[in-house]
């Protein structure tokens, strides 16, 4: 009816309606396209997105316990940590001697060899990547230490980490130093 109006013929008709079509799919394929684009990046950020956890390990020898607390990535993609920060009660420090301080402060216990991570927590930007781990506490207990009484202590420090993946995508873990 309309192409009355305009007095089209068949052919012109038939043109335009496959200049319509085509501007159609056109559309149409630029919106799935896209729509695709997006879900493959999402895939993409997600296959290599780092997982950190604590890890802990105790070793008994000869009268002597090495306690070590570990930063571990779990995850398939490396993570760049730019912030550690421990809190115990209300507390925040950046330091895990000023943890260590605090400790022997309340129960006057000085016979322990506590090693920190200084390099990790001075240098920012530093990468964990998949699968590694890099110790962030080392405490030694000479012969004698109630290592349960540390336990406890250690139980109540939480650690938060700040960290970004390989797209600069933000992330965060908060963990008990000590479970």
């Amino acid at each position: 009816m309309i192409f009355t109006i305009l007095n089209w013929g068949n052919d012109t008709t038939i043109a335009v309606a496959a200049v319509v079509l085509s501007f159609a799919a056109i559309i149409i394929g630029v919106y799935f396209n896209n729509k695709t684009f997006k879900h493959y990046k999402r895939h993409n950020i997600l296959s290599v997105a780092p997982i950190l956890d604590t890890s802990t390990h105790t070793d008994d020898t000869e009268g002597f316990t090495k306690l070590r607390i570990s930063i571990i990535n779990e995850g398939l993609g490396p993570a760049l940590l730019y912030s550690i920060m421990f809190k115990l009660k209300d507390n925040e420090f950046v330091d895990s001697n000023d943890v260590m301080q605090l400790f022997i402060d309340e129960y006057g216990e000085s016979s322990l060899k506590w090693t920190s991570a200084r390099g990790l927590i001075e240098y920012t930007n530093f990468v964990i990547g998949p699968s590694k781990h890099y110790n962030l506490i080392g405490i030694d207990f000479k012969a004698g230490v109630d290592k349960k009484v540390v336990q406890d202590f250690l139980k109540d420090v939480k650690i938060r980490i700040l960290f970004k993946n390989i797209y600069k995508q933000k992330g965060k873990m908060f963990h008990r130093l000590y479970s």
